[in-house]
């Protein structure tokens, strides 16, 4: 059975790793994150296994390794995992050594051999009934490789859901995501703190630039402050914070049939609202309450929509309450809709975090509640009534 060689798009290869490998598709690596995507392919293929090997350079995997994914490795047994470190010099050799010192102690096998011995070493290696390290040493010379085939994943209909069955660092969980969605055949979903996710970013960026389907639920056990917004800011990487159980339901069922790198917050009480919010994932938003020609338009996230709801109940000037689950399909929206949307009211955001980021969607003018301590009803409605005031004396 052929490998599944995974590797960087333009490593250098000495001419016997080149012509040793010239005849296998190449995966996609990601620096930084290389090992745990290897592990995740592996993983994700252990019960029709193909043989996977990852060839980096040694400092990359010194990079990348991590004790607890080679544990998992070796504990469920993935013995057709080879990792090949790229040895060329006295600073790769150090780091080589590292590397084989880590996961010897974690059970893999490790062997030295030359560049042109990789072939043999590989077939060596897939009867010993474990993960295995060849340090390989190269020569130093590089062949002309060819131009690298585009990279194209399967389609989402083509795979199935599979949780992410690993607990760690979420730099460890979201390159073991990724391997999983590189193996083809799933579409991986992971869960963690939302306080972890900067540590998510790597593979989510990975995983927008290939294609690849990776499902992540971010938990808020505290205020978001700037996390969600620096997953918001991250290319091609789809964010939701929906305002109930129901709503995330939807936002993931139409991740199944769209695929892509999706990010759904969840609040610490993502019961269902009492207020259905008619949720349109197209635009991003939705109208959730109030009136047709509103003073005041409160615009709110995840478990402050609820707050909206309830203060806009309490204010006697005319108000309307949107749902904004999706920042990014609300901001592409034509300038059209958005008004429609808004309905001309003096906007104001609930949203535990940061204020600059709403100041650029909605202008200077917009009023933002992100203090945590501010976000209840009394305090809201306090601040919006001094806001629709302002707004009737401009009027």
């Amino acid at each position: 059975m052929p490998p599944r060689i995974l590797r960087q798009v333009d490593l250098p290869l000495d001419p016997a790793l080149a012509e040793a490998f010239a005849a296998h598709e190449a995966l996609p690596a990601e620096p930084g994150s290389s090992f745990g995507e290897a592990v995740g392919l592996a993983w994700a293929g252990r019960a029709a296994p193909e043989p996977v090997v990852l060839v980096a350079p040694a400092e990359e995997l010194r990079a990348s390794v991590s004790a607890a994914l080679a544990e998992l490795a070796v504990a469920e047994r993935l013995a057709h995992l080879a990792v090949v470190a790229l040895v060329d010099d006295e600073g790769a050799r150090a780091a080589a050594d590292d590397v084989a010192q880590a996961l010897t102690l974690c059970g893999f096998a490790t062997q030295t051999l030359g560049s042109a011995q990789i072939a043999a070493g590989l077939r060596r290696a897939a009867a010993w009934g474990r993960p295995a390290l060849l340090v390989c040493s190269t020569d130093g010379r590089c062949a002309v490789p060819p131009p690298p085939a585009r990279f194209v994943p399967p389609p989402m209909d083509a795979r199935a859901l599979l949780p992410v069955a690993f607990e760690g660092r979420a730099r460890d969980v979201g390159a073991f995501a990724l391997g999983i969605a590189l193996e083809g055949r799933h579409a991986p979903v992971a869960v963690l703190p939302l306080a972890e996710a900067d540590g998510m970013k790597p593979a989510l960026r990975a995983a927008a630039r290939h294609r690849l389907p990776i499902l992540t639920y971010v938990t808020e056990d505290a205020p978001p402050a700037d996390a969600l917004w620096s997953l918001r800011l991250c290319a091609g990487v789809d964010v939701w914070r929906p305002a109930d159980i129901d709503e995330a339901a939807a936002i993931a069922c139409a991740w199944l049939a769209e695929g892509g790198a999706r990010v759904i917050a969840l609040g610490p009480e993502p019961a269902p609202l009492a207020t259905p919010v008619p949720s349109d994932l197209d635009l991003g938003a939705a109208i959730v309450a109030g009136a047709d020609q509103p003073v005041v338009t409160l615009v709110a996230t995840g478990s402050e929509v609820a707050l909206a709801v309830a203060v806009q109940r309490a204010l006697a000037a005319p108000a309307r309450v949107v749902a904004l689950p999706s920042v990014e399909r609300f901001a592409r929206l034509p300038d059209l809709m958005r008004r429609r949307l808004l309905g001309g009211g003096a906007v104001v955001v609930l949203e535990a975090g940061v204020e600059l980021p709403w100041r650029a969607l909605f202008g200077a003018g917009a009023t933002v509640v992100a203090d945590p301590d501010a976000l209840t009803v009394e305090a809201v409605v306090a601040r919006v009534t001094r806001v629709a005031r302002a707004a009737y004396s401009a009027a």
